[in-house]
């Protein structure tokens, strides 16, 4: 068994380690479609609320500086401990109802050899190292002059799972008063498990909010003592109060999401339907695997926006043992689909990394 050996002291011990099978075809579970075999559905905030726990028990992450421009920051995310705790402890009934299946195919990752299971799980429960870089490259970024600004924003994570690029813009979004943010942003994020989004990527988005100057007021109406020992804690309570507070914000800040579930190429398919284009678009850790690389790179040329220039950014491994992906069969992917890829950004510290500035012609 192969395994990407992460060297980050903030990630939990079991999210530092990629295991991979040998033969990732042998855990393919059978009759399965590698490429778009769970439905795809797409849900609002609304859809995804009454599917959240009383409360979650959460921890810092540390984004690292990555070059003189940027400071480094923290960020938050649901612990993943807790996560399976509820995926483990809570029924069928709980889970988006597009999401089900007879052999509530959920829980088979649970028990499963690897954290990969092409065509039911894709790894969006943990927090991996590039996304962290992506992140810490937003952040030595001007984003007002980058892509914020515009009369509308419409941002784009593709394979979020934990969402950390995402949280840093929300971060620098809910960093300024309301009355600064007088243009709508909408953000897409899309992962291959609706469960993920469930579990993972909602509860940190709320999360990303409750740390903010944008909680401030709700946080007044906690009594002292309760924020101080829920804060200690590391645990925050979905009250119905938080949940209100948190939609009347984003009513404030013009903010609004979409979560996405399915495969990139149905994703593909839906924002080529609805015309839809972004100026942000964000990926990591999603070039591993050779036979996915044709839907991502089209999923990447079909969202892009042509005025103004937009920003697409993809972080990966140099290189992804045991699979066969990695950036240059991305980068020549990309290049035989007409585009062009800029490296701004790469260490060779512990695992060889990079990020990628994707444009179009």
């Amino acid at each position: 068994m192969f395994k990407f050996d992460f060297k980050l002291e903030e990630l939990e011990d079991d999210e530092n380690i990629l295991d991979i099978p040998n033969d990732i075809n042998d855990h393919v579970t059978p009759g399965i479609n590698t490429i778009s075999s769970v439905p795809f559905n797409v849900y609002s905030i609304s859809d995804l609320i009454s599917t959240l726990p009383s409360a979650i028990s959460y921890s810092p992450v540390k984004i690292p500086k990555i070059n003189s421009s940027s400071s480094a920051t923290t960020l938050y995310r649901r612990d993943l401990f807790d996560a399976r705790y509820q995926l483990i402890s809570e029924d069928d009934d709980s889970i988006p109802t597009d999401d089900r299946n007879n052999d509530n195919e959920n829980l088979l990752f649970i028990d499963a050899p690897s954290d990969l299971m092409p065509g039911v799980y894709e790894g969006g429960l943990k927090t991996w190292e590039c996304s962290l870089d992506l992140a810490g490259y937003l952040a030595s970024l001007d984003l007002d002059r980058s892509v914020i600004g515009n009369d509308e924003l419409s941002i784009l994570e593709i394979g979020c799972g934990t969402a950390i690029p995402s949280l840093y813009c929300l971060k620098y979004l809910f960093s300024k008063p309301p009355s600064a943010q007088t243009s709508r942003t909408i953000i897409h994020l899309q992962d291959y498990n609706a469960v993920v989004l469930k579990l993972m990527t909602l509860p940190n988005v709320i999360l990303s909010w409750y740390m903010s100057p944008a909680s401030e007021a709700y946080r007044k109406t906690l009594p002292e003592d309760q924020d101080s020992e829920l804060a200690m804690e590391f645990t925050l309570e979905f009250t119905e109060d938080l949940i209100a507070a948190f939609q009347n914000s984003l009513t404030d800040y013009h903010i609004e999401f979409r979560f996405i579930s399915g495969s990139w190429e149905d994703t593909n398919t839906w924002i080529t339907e609805n015309r839809i284009k972004f100026d942000l678009i964000l990926s990591s850790e999603t070039v591993y695997q050779i036979s996915s690389l044709p839907h991502l790179i089209t999923l990447l040329h079909n969202s892009v926006s042509n005025v103004p220039p937009p920003l697409c950014l993809i972080a990966a491994k140099v290189v992804y043992f045991g699979v066969g992906g990695g950036v240059e069969s991305f980068v020549k992917s990309v290049t035989d689909r007409g585009g062009r890829s800029e490296t701004v950004f790469e260490t060779k510290t512990g695992v060889a990394r990079k990020i990628m500035k994707i444009s179009w012609s």
